[in-house]
């Protein structure tokens, strides 16, 4: 509807890194679709073929083997405010790429890197930000993202 409201993410760690195991052999597909009043405001697509030269290539995923994407519609016009504080408030090392934009009125985060622990703590970082200024609700992690 109208005034339907989401935010979530998804996180993918392609291979094992942590036993020196790469994403060699094996396909992975994932495909994301947000909807409003029967039209879409986002279709999101990924397939990869494991050992492919998207995996390593700097146009692709650069080497990287953790992907994530954190989604949140806004309804509202200061989504530009919440891309800016967005980019000055999440702080990442070398070892990662992570950006943010605005896409038919959803915040769309997305993180490269080597740590499904690091995506998590980018994308709550951000979601600090965007849960008051959407929901006007307070920020309170919730216990069962400790485990």
């Amino acid at each position: 509807s109208e005034s339907a409201q989401f935010t979530g993410w998804d996180i993918v760690c392609l291979g094992r890194p942590a036993s020196g195991e790469g994403f060699l052999r094996g396909k992975f597909k994932q495909h994301i679709e947000l909807w409003r009043n029967n039209e879409p405001l986002i279709i999101d697509r990924c397939d990869h073929n494991g050992g492919s030269t998207a995996l390593q290539s700097k146009w692709g995923m650069a080497n990287y083997p953790v992907t994530a994407t954190l989604y949140c519609t806004t309804h509202s016009t200061n989504s530009n405010e919440l891309v800016n504080s967005i980019r000055e408030s999440v702080h990442t090392d070398s070892n990662c790429l992570f950006s943010v934009t605005c896409i038919n009125d959803i915040i769309v985060c997305r993180y490269l890197g080597e740590q499904v622990d690091q995506a998590k703590s980018v994308f709550i970082c951000a979601w600090k930000l965007l849960r008051p200024a959407i929901l006007n609700k307070k920020a309170s992690v919730p216990r069962i993202w400790n485990t």
